[in-house]
């Protein structure tokens, strides 16, 4: 929210929210809503993102997520809606942008790991291969 804004409605620098997520196994899903508890007189912002498989794209992730944002009781609601709305988008992106780092770093810890594993397997191999048991 603009910094004007939360002056305006005597917003505090704590505020809270509700969040519930739920991991679907079997559909290999994940849900994630969350919506705020202060300042529900004043506007309610009600978020949800689903991850899921990709329906086409073997090993791709999509991403759903729906925001709702209502200001109630002030004048130039629907420019303040806007204004959170925009703001939450571009979080959103920035947000993925973020979990495709971590994604990316964590192939590459694997990828890594697995190559100091083969390289341990060999080194082990060729132990046991010089080793004379007679």
């Amino acid at each position: 929210m603009p910094s004007w804004a939360a002056l305006l409605i005597g917003l505090h620098p704590v505020t809270y929210a509700s969040e519930h997520s739920v991991v679907d196994p079997k559909r290999k899903s994940f849900e994630l809503k969350s919506s705020n508890v202060s300042l529900q007189n004043f506007i309610s912002i009600d978020e949800k993102l689903v991850y899921s498989p990709h329906p086409t794209i073997k090993d791709a992730t999509l991403l759903k997520q729906e925001a709702v944002v209502t200001v109630r009781g002030l004048s130039l609601a629907s420019r303040l809606e806007q204004m959170v709305t925009n703001a939450i988008s571009s979080k959103a992106s920035a947000g993925r942008e973020g979990l495709e780092m971590i994604i990316e770093k964590i192939n590459d810890e694997m990828k890594e790991f697995a190559s100091t594993a083969k390289k341990g397997l060999e080194e082990m191999k060729n132990s046991v291969d010089v080793l004379d048991f007679e």
